[in-house]
């Protein structure tokens, strides 16, 4: 799986000396991400039930 850069946040005080961890991307952000694209292309769509919302995909 290859990681895409998130990006950083310049603090008001500055960068502080000495190592840094980089932040990694969430997976789960990907998918969410897919879903939505999926959606605006016509792809899939969502249903409202009664109690929950439903995602259907285009048949073949």
């Amino acid at each position: 799986m290859s990681e895409r850069p998130v990006p950083r946040r310049e603090s008001p005080w500055g960068v502080s000396e000495g190592e840094h961890r980089q932040p990694k991307a969430h997976r789960c952000n990907d998918r969410v991400e897919d879903v939505i694209h999926y959606v605006h292309e016509g792809r899939i769509w969502l249903e409202n039930d009664a109690d929950r919302l439903r995602i259907r995909g285009l048949q073949g």
